[in-house]
């Protein structure tokens, strides 16, 4: 059952079935996920280079490059499969971040707020919408969009920073 077993299973899979896409994305996603980023890299390469409109290897690829802070990339391949975006909010929510730190917030907010729409109990979008909310000095809505939240023992953590500049907790770490 761990991921490292699971990682072991899938790097045979990819070693018996070299010209298998789904193996090879598996694999990599699962290199990503145990933290083995550098191994990852060159499937992900690979993978993208083989299906640039597969979402899951774009959104793999966008994650590398976020990682490294190359936001335009980050932009420019998730751009390649904006038709798609509604079937996963991680892919939507990156882009929406690309969005953002690439000078398009107009259109970040928007992708934001129809993710949060279609994905309410989707804690990284409520952050980033409140977030965004936050940086206009808009505190208040800020605040009614993560309250619900709060209470939430797996979303609270994720969301204690943003609460705090908000007012709602009395300071980020406790």
């Amino acid at each position: 059952g761990d991921a490292g077993s699971a990682t072991t299973h899938l790097a045979k899979a990819h070693r018996l079935y070299p010209d298998s896409h789904g193996a090879l994305v598996a694999y990599a996603q699962a290199l990503g996920m145990t933290g083995q980023i550098d191994a990852a890299r060159p499937l992900i390469e690979r993978a993208h280079a083989a299906a640039p409109e597969d979402l899951a290897v774009a959104l793999l690829k966008a994650r590398l490059a976020a990682q490294d802070g190359q936001w335009d990339l980050v932009r420019a391949t998730l751009q390649r499969v904006e038709d798609r975006l509604r079937e996963s909010a991680d892919a939507a929510i990156l882009y929406a971040h690309a969005l953002n730190r690439t000078g398009q917030g107009v259109q970040a907010r928007a992708l934001a707020e129809r993710t949060h729409t279609r994905h309410p109990d989707y804690v990284p979008a409520v952050r980033f919408l409140a977030e965004l909310h936050l940086a206009e000095g808009r505190r208040e809505e800020a605040a009614a969009l993560l309250r619900p939240y709060l209470s939430d023992a797996k979303a609270e953590p994720y969301l204690r920073g943003a609460a705090h500049e908000a007012g709602l907790t009395a300071k980020a770490g406790s």
